[in-house]
């Protein structure tokens, strides 16, 4: 019997993946850091990350054989966080931290069962964007987290 194992860390990190092959895509883009993890003190200016804490709940999908593939369902969700300094002022670096916030959009919704790991993947929430100044170096910064929603049958 194969033991159901969750999607999260897969996808996790497909999802990073896709985020830095839209970056990548985007003649636009400047140099970004995409990473798993709190980042360390030695980044861009544009930061990308997913922390890796998921909050997760699953539940009986049906009742058969000895409880094996196709018995859960899971659902999850993650954040991913985009941070962005500049030594401009507030509204040119809220600006392009929506822009970037756009750039994770865009990577889900390209595929929203991330490479057929999940049934359904979608960002399901925004928060933050206010920019805020800081004193060393400084300048500005503007942090954003995008909520991810996934679901799938183990």
């Amino acid at each position: 019997m194969a033991i159901p194992v969750s999607t999260a860390p897969q996808v996790v990190q497909a999802i990073l993946a896709d985020i830095a092959a839209v970056v990548a895509a985007d003649s636009n883009a400047g140099a970004m850091t995409v990473c798993l993890g709190t980042p360390g003190p030695n980044v861009e200016d544009e930061v990308v990350y997913i922390p890796g804490e998921v909050n997760r709940v699953s539940t009986f999908q049906s009742f058969t054989g000895g409880f094996g593939a196709g018995t859960l369902r899971e659902s999850y969700d993650f954040d991913v966080h985009v941070s962005v300094y500049s030594n401009e002022d507030g509204a040119t670096c809220m600006n392009r931290a929506w822009v970037i916030a756009a750039y994770v959009e865009t990577a889900i919704r390209n595929d929203p069962t991330v490479g057929g790991l999940v049934e359904v993947c979608y960002p399901s929430g925004t928060r933050g964007g206010e920019p805020a100044p800081i004193q060393e170096p400084a300048g500005v910064q503007t942090d954003i987290v995008i909520t991810v929603h996934a679901e799938t049958t183990l």
